[in-house]
């Protein structure tokens, strides 16, 4: 790797996925403060939602506990983000929605518990304990860019993309290609695993909003 290319892929890309994770948490801006406006979801799925909330509490712990500081930065403002967006639309899901979401949550309360009760109580070195919270947040990370997975089901059983956002989904696959260029570059598995899934769900998300347009 040439020295341009190393400080493209270790700093240039990481500083703009920063900016880019920040775009992407907030792309369903409009269409929340639409639903606050209204007091209806519409055809807006708010389980992502819970989604940006687990990942991102994820990656703030273990971006301190690596003192990576761009993972950190990329991800802390989204998780106060991602509160607002959970706030701002559960009270007017459907009560099916409603239990799920907040099923999600209670789950990420406890995962994140017990992580930290295993990391910090238990006989644990700091390389093992990085470890176990690089694979902890790049669980939720996957579980992130499946939550749409439903959602996609059903575009393709009704033929109708209305239920994808569009911002949103164009966000996704930009961020992925930034951190996952990024993950590969240091080596991290934990940054670029599951940018990888995420880069094969955001694609086919858009390919879908191409298939069946709104």
């Amino acid at each position: 790797m040439t020295g341009n290319s190393s400080v493209l892929l270790t700093y240039v890309f990481p500083t703009i996925g920063c900016l880019i994770s920040l775009l992407t948490f907030s792309s369903s801006f409009v269409a929340v403060l639409q639903v606050r406006r209204t007091k209806r979801l519409g055809e807006l799925n708010p389980i992502p939602y819970t989604g940006i909330l687990g990942l991102t509490s994820g990656q703030v712990i273990y971006g301190s506990l690596i003192k990576n500081w761009f993972v950190f930065c990329a991800n802390a403002p989204g998780l106060l983000i991602g509160l607002w967006l959970i706030l701002s639309t559960i009270p007017h899901a459907t009560p099916k929605v409603q239990n799920i979401m907040t099923a999600v949550i209670m789950i990420l309360a406890m995962y994140y518990s017990v992580i930290a009760l295993v990391t910090t109580h238990l006989e644990v070195s700091n390389e093992k304990r990085n470890t176990i919270w690089g694979f902890a947040a790049a669980v939720s990370l996957v579980f992130f860019y499946i939550g749409p997975l439903s959602t996609l089901v059903k575009v393709v059983r009704h033929k109708d993309s209305s239920s994808l956002n569009p911002p949103f989904s164009i966000m996704v696959f930009l961020n992925v290609v930034m951190w996952l260029s990024y993950g590969l570059a240091i080596r991290n598995p934990f940054i670029w695993v599951p940018e990888t899934i995420g880069g094969a769900l955001s694609t086919t998300g858009l390919v879908l909003m191409m298939i069946f347009p709104r």
